[in-house]
């Protein structure tokens, strides 16, 4: 992103989407004879390289004839997240509709219905924890599945616009993680982070007055994520028919 100048300065500030392959470190505006410098991004680039190193290990850690389970893996956009694990490894998509990618058709709320036993190293999810009504309770699914010493890996966002309404529930910062994996529900921490910083700007005035400089840092982050292990079995359990809770049928969103 590029930005500069001050509301008292210039009424106004700039923002740009700009291209992967172009460092907006490198990149300034003009207007007439002043110059707009993009500001650093040391911090931002540590986040996102922290990031970065989860998935790497999620990959390093797989091995060929692993069983890898991926929760919410319909190929909705023509994309899956195969390359995640080691291409020889035994992987198979649950998703709660039937679609491209999907070998398995079920709610993760109610995993262990679809899956029996602790059969898997690995399970990973990405983009998908936000429009589960109860994390906690696939949290608790999950441990069920898991093989003791196995890996979890969760991606989803800590600030994003709304999506495939009314079925998006949840937004999650890096800390959140500890909630839904900890000794309680059998897991440890191996890392979490965040990444893509951004900015929030309110379209209401009374905001903007209420909380000045709201959007002048960093407003929070698009991605947040965790890698997390079984230690054991949860200390606690959630007995819940989440259907009930409220209407699952997510395949019917507003896209």
């Amino acid at each position: 992103m590029v930005h500069g100048g001050t509301p008292e300065k210039w009424g106004f500030k700039i923002a740009a989407s700009l291209l992967p392959v172009i460092d907006n470190r490198d990149l300034s505006l003009r207007f007439g004879d002043v110059v707009l410098q993009a500001p650093g991004t040391m911090l931002e680039d540590m986040e996102n390289a922290q990031f970065s190193s989860m998935t790497q290990r999620l990959l390093s850690e797989s091995k060929p004839g692993d069983k890898v389970l991926e929760i919410g893996s319909r190929a909705r956009s023509g994309n899956t997240n195969r390359h995640l694990v080691h291409p020889e490894a035994e992987y198979y998509g649950l998703d709660i509709a039937a679609g491209s990618n999907v070998d398995i058709v079920g709610d993760a709320h109610h995993l262990s219905r679809h899956v029996r036993g602790e059969i898997f190293d690995t399970i990973f999810s990405v983009s998908v924890f936000e429009h589960l009504l109860m994390p906690w309770m696939v949290a608790l699914e999950m441990n069920k599945a898991l093989k003791i010493g196995g890996l979890a890996y969760i991606q989803s966002h800590h600030t994003f616009p709304l999506h495939d309404q009314p079925w998006d529930f949840w937004r999650f910062s890096k800390d959140a993680w500890n909630g839904l994996f900890n000794a309680h529900t059998g897991f440890e921490i191996v890392d979490a982070g965040r990444a893509l910083r951004c900015r929030i700007a309110p379209e209401t005035t009374a905001v903007a007055h209420t909380q000045p400089g709201l959007d002048d840092g960093p407003g929070g982050h698009l991605l947040s994520a965790c890698l997390v292990r079984k230690t054991g079995s949860p200390k606690v359990q959630w007995e819940a028919e989440a259907s009930e809770v409220y209407n699952l049928a997510y395949d019917h969103g507003v896209r």
